[in-house]
């Protein structure tokens, strides 16, 4: 799974005791990218999500199709 992480930016990381895993992102209308962090339990279906994504952009299907329902 880490390295998975890693693939899509995710990086490990220690806070208060507790393993998170963080990545640096700009939000929409600015260019300081700020650092986000989530916990291990969230990390799976995140990074699965992330990596669908990338697969669909890949592909070159797009939410205007029948495939994206959701």
């Amino acid at each position: 799974l880490t390295k998975k992480a890693a693939s899509v930016g995710y990086f490990p990381r220690t806070r208060k005791g507790v393993a998170v895993f963080c990545r640096k992102d700009a939000d929409i209308g600015t260019r300081i990218p700020t650092e986000k962090c989530i916990g291990e339990d969230a990390l799976a279906e995140t990074v699965a999500r992330m990596i669908e994504a990338k697969e669909n952009l890949r592909k070159g299907e797009m939410c205007g199709s029948a495939k994206c329902a959701n």
